[in-house]
């Protein structure tokens, strides 16, 4: 569809009677349209990060030619009329100051900062914590009590905590443009302009003058995150996603008081989400097709069932559903040993009973026992929303573990049948034993070859050259070629596997694989095992000897063990010395991750199940590991013989 037939669904009308309901209208998926070109991660490791992303939201928005629309908001007005993200970004790109204000304090939420949304007689502005990030947004910060249980309508009160440094107030129609607004005398948002708009410094400057005027007094000043997470308003959508939820699920999660008797909080998978979407591109075939079983009415609940084959970006596109519209969720982790049927249940309850309110404040002893419980609470969620979808996502079913169960089990004990509109996606290999014996199941498939799913790697390629082209350039022209080149021979030779670009993307940046390593782009290997394989190969032809008796023990023993561990394990089963064991990480560290929870030792895992099925198959395998393994831990044994173990790495 394109720009210039395509429509958007409007918001209902905002009555001026409802100051708290403003913040219905502040989406923090407003993000999705507009990506900034600066790093949030990397930059919330600076001091004053805060502001940095601040002007890099303003100056990202000042680029996008929104039209400032001169629609004053009239006291004698019962309702107005509130633009959505997508009518000022991209058609047809005009919008009042509490438009552009939502939209600025929605975008902070995206990239988690801590926005107000300030309202006075006949204008709107935003102001912005540059001490606190959202993740803070119940904890002690400057500003916080006073906007705790209502909206603020002391004007002193904030100008105070603008004034002492804690927050930076921006004039938001600064961004958007009008030639007019500079040649009228008037407010302060139509003076200083140059080219139509405000600079962000003088942005800034505006909107402290604007809290001085007389003309247009203070009403009042709505902290988002408190309205959100505190008082449980819940954002207005994008779009008609079935069962999604706007609100960053992690947010309630983090600050939901434990269960009690036994006190119990859902596992959080934030990290995890965060680093499988921090590239995301495409998908929007899967996403298309999840949301037609979702809204089919001969589909009225039931299992969808993703396949895919390693790599091809199974946890990825889950873990965009979970960061994009708040679905229940659990994550089965090898590599960190959550596998269990019983963490399974106890973090599903758990999210079901705080995400919908269920009048529970424990966990029985039997909820981990079988899904009786489970099937409970999906009940009465489902009662409490009345019809609309109910959706939770499992990923990597064929990861969990099956041992113990009756041959007639589901995996994770998951309920043969479901009650009405309430749905589990779930994501599994294919070719796997995944037990998953249900009444009603639709598969999708996720096939290397599908055209579609070319296209998103492509898509993925150009997207990292287009992020990291000053870092890129060397090799793009030692090669000889362009970026469109070099996309469309890592496309063919990825095999449409999206782990094997972001190992080979990865080491072409950092220089591992270069023109002095591989003469053309036309040598590069060929499908992610060719990847290990050649890898594997050119670390251990560097230096035999060492390899074999120091890195290839320590990277088996990380692929074996089902949980991350710390160097001082790795050193007992591998007799290698810590300080070399901290060699063999920091060289092959792009395919680990590291844990680190106060004052513990750093523990390491595998990144990827990938890299930990290719070990097992290659050479001696991991059996050797495991029996080193077993026999140190029946070393601790009393009685125990300790002239019976054997030699870390012995075939």
């Amino acid at each position: 569809m394109t720009e210039e037939t395509e429509t958007w669904a409007t918001w209902p009308q905002w009555s001026r009677k409802d100051d708290r309901g403003l913040a219905r209208y502040a989406t923090p998926l407003a993000g999705r349209l507009l990506p900034l070109p600066v790093n949030r991660f990397d930059l919330s490791q600076e001091a004053g990060w805060q502001a940095k992303v601040i002007r890099a939201i303003y100056d990202a928005l000042k680029e996008r030619s929104i039209r400032y629309a001169l629609e004053q908001y009239h006291p004698s007005q019962a309702l107005q009329t509130i633009r959505t993200p997508q009518e000022i970004l991209i058609k047809p790109r005009e919008a009042t100051c509490l438009d552009l204000s939502l939209l600025f304090c929605g975008l902070c939420l995206a990239y988690e900062l801590l926005p107000i949304l300030v309202v006075i007689e006949g204008h709107a502005l935003a102001a912005v914590s540059l001490t606190h990030g959202l993740r803070d947004w119940n904890g002690y910060r400057p500003g916080g009590d006073l906007f705790a249980e209502e909206p603020v309508n002391d004007a002193q009160a904030l100008r105070n905590l603008i004034d002492a440094g804690d927050f930076l107030a921006i004039e938001c129609t600064g961004f958007a443009q009008s030639a007019q607004l500079r040649e009228m005398p008037g407010p302060p948002e139509m003076q200083h302009r140059t080219d139509g708009v405000l600079s962000f410094d003088q942005a800034l400057a505006t909107g402290r003058e604007q809290l001085e005027r007389q003309d247009n007094p203070f009403r009042f000043a709505l902290d988002l995150a408190i309205a959100h997470y505190g008082w449980r308003i819940e954002p207005y959508a994008l779009d008609s996603s079935p069962g999604a939820w706007v609100t960053n699920i992690f947010r309630l999660l983090d600050k939901a008081p434990p269960l009690s008797s036994p006190a119990i909080k859902a596992l959080d998978f934030e990290p995890l989400v965060a680093e499988r979407t921090r590239h995301f591109v495409g998908r929007e075939f899967v996403f298309r097709a999840i949301d037609d079983l979702l809204e089919d009415p001969k589909f009225d609940s039931g299992y969808i069932l993703v396949r895919g084959e390693p790599g091809i970006g199974k946890t990825a596109l889950v873990s965009q559903l979970v960061r994009t519209r708040g679905y229940v969720h659990h994550f089965n982790v090898g590599p960190q040993n959550i596998r269990s049927t019983r963490a399974f249940l106890e973090n599903v309850c758990a999210q079901l009973i705080i995400r919908y309110q269920l009048d529970h404040n424990a966990l029985p002893p039997e909820a981990s026992q079988d899904s009786a419980y489970l099937s409970q609470l999906l009940l009465e969620a489902a009662q409490k929303v009345e019809g609309r979808p109910i959706v939770v996502l499992v990923d990597a079913l064929d990861e969990a573990e099956d041992a113990g169960l009756t041959p007639s089990a589901n995996r994770l004990f998951l309920p043969q049948s479901l009650p009405k509109s309430v749905f589990f996606v779930v994501t599994s290999r294919e070719k796997m034993d995944y037990r998953l014996d249900v009444r009603n199941r639709e598969d999708i498939y996720l096939r290397d070859d599908d055209p579609k799913n070319i296209a998103d790697v492509r898509r993925y390629v150009l997207d990292f050259l287009e992020s990291h082209r000053a870092e890129m350039r060397g090799a793009l022209a030692a090669w000889k070629v362009s970026e469109t080149e070099l996309a469309d021979q890592l496309t063919e030779k990825s095999q449409g596997n999206f782990m094997y670009l972001v190992h080979v993307l990865e080491d072409i940046r950092a220089g591992r694989i270069s023109p002095e390593t591989v003469e053309s782009v036309a040598r590069l290997p060929r499908g992610l095992r060719e990847y290990y394989h050649r890898h594997w190969r050119t670390m251990r032809d560097l230096d035999q000897a060492r390899f074999e008796a120091i890195y290839e023990p320590v990277l088996r023993f990380l692929a074996t063990v089902r949980e991350p561990v710390a160097v001082s394990a790795l050193q007992e089963w591998s007799k290698v010395d810590p300080p070399r064991i901290r060699d063999v990480i920091r060289e092959w560290r792009q395919f680990l991750n590291e844990e680190t929870l106060p004052n513990q030792e750093r523990r390491y895992r595998i990144y990827h199940a990938s890299f930990q099925d290719f070990l097992a198959e290659e050479g001696m395998g991991l059996i050797p590991m495991h029996r080193r393994i077993a026999e140190v831990a029946l070393s601790k044994v009393k009685g125990f013989a300790q002239s019976t173990l054997s030699q870390p790495g012995s075939r």
